[in-house]
């Protein structure tokens, strides 16, 4: 995964696969890995075809890294497919 910040915002961009049908999530992270917000992704992904992120987010106050997390058809977060360091840009 890709990350560009800039004016406060950040840009994900990147291609995956996954084994199962569900959704994805972006975790935003402090330096001590506590969660300070999540975004839905509203694309549903499934095992048939590529997974395409290009997403534009705000980026939370102290943020140090962003995760590309799986969620699985139960709503339970069951793998992360990337992250990336991006530091406290806000």
């Amino acid at each position: 995964m890709r990350a560009t910040v800039e004016a406060g915002k950040v840009r994900l961009t990147g291609r995956f696969g996954v084994f199962a049908k569900g959704r994805l999530a972006l975790l935003f992270l402090d330096g001590q890995k506590k969660v300070l917000a999540k975004k839905d992704l509203a694309k549903a992904v499934s095992p048939l075809g590529p997974v395409i992120i290009d997403d534009m987010a705000k980026l939370p106050v102290g943020t140090e890294s962003i995760h590309l997390v799986f969620v699985n058809t139960k709503g339970q977060e069951s793998g992360e497919l990337a992250a990336v360091a991006v530091g406290s840009k806000s």
